[in-house]
């Protein structure tokens, strides 16, 4: 059995920036005032869009609990995760057997966001030090799978 290179978070990403290096995903809109929290691509929303309704959203920082889909088509939308989504979206990368491209990509946004949370570029691990021992386990994950598995919604 092959040895498992060294875990470190920088590692860790630009293993996961491999899988998910042709990842496509948008900015997260949605109808206000009438769609009661439906959550989509741009050209969805406007779709969905009545007379009535204004399409929102589109620029970056909005918060969600987990990975937002469009309703729509299903492509991934983009947001920042909240402390509950970060450890939810981890705990669930660290169940599989194999992470997807979708997973991978989540993964980067939460780990290499910009954000003091998880990055080695700041220094320590502070933040959120109790999801280490699930990255070190998603990061064997990987080691031990040569191909990553197809990205689904």
């Amino acid at each position: 059995m092959p040895r498992i290179p060294k875990f470190t978070l920088d590692a860790l990403i630009g293993r996961l920036r491999d899988i998910s290096r042709d990842f496509r995903s948008e900015p997260l809109h949605w109808l206000n005032p009438g769609d009661c929290g439906g959550s989509y691509c741009r050209a969805c929303c406007a779709r969905a869009a009545s007379s009535e309704d204004m399409i929102d959203g589109g620029w970056g920082g909005i918060e969600c609990d987990l990975q937002e889909f469009c309703e729509t088509c299903g492509v991934a939308l983009e947001c920042s995760f909240t402390n509950y989504g970060v450890i939810e979206e981890v705990h669930s990368a660290a169940e599989l057997d194999a992470i997807d491209p979708t997973t991978a990509w989540t993964l980067v946004r939460i780990i290499d966001c910009g954000y003091p949370r998880l990055t080695e570029s700041c220094g320590d691990f502070r933040y959120m030090p109790e999801l280490l021992p699930e990255l070190k386990k998603i990061w064997k994950s990987l080691n031990s799978h040569t191909e990553p598995t197809e990205s689904h919604p």
